[in-house]
């Protein structure tokens, strides 16, 4: 594992980065896989997309239901994509390194 994927790996350790979907987050040895995506997309995504109209809505910009829509559809695929090749690749880096490595019990 790369310097960077060990330092992105200890973020998503961190309880605060998973909330409020701390149930979410695999086993250390476990793949980030695709339909985990889909489901930290969707709450995420939309806990995001929420917010970001909540603040379009706070500075009174006038916005129409096709631009919400396309800037809800963007945080989306801007989530989905954007740790698809950052904070998973790196999780999974790691997941694969501890499955390779055998079990030692010290006793």
């Amino acid at each position: 594992m790369t310097p960077l994927q060990i330092e992105m790996n200890k973020l998503t350790d961190m309880d605060w980065g998973w909330w409020p979907f701390l149930g979410l987050r695999p086993k250390k040895e476990a793949v980030m896989n695709t339909r985990l995506l889909l489901k930290m997309t969707a709450l995420f995504g939309s806990l995001s997309g929420a917010l970001g109209l909540f603040i379009i809505h706070l500075r009174n910009d006038d916005v129409s239901l096709i631009g919400a829509g396309l800037a809800v559809v963007s945080v989306y695929l801007g989530f989905f994509f954007g740790y698809r090749f950052t904070f998973a690749r790196a999780w999974n880096a790691r997941a694969a390194e501890l499955n390779r490595q055998p079990n030692i019990d010290i006793c």
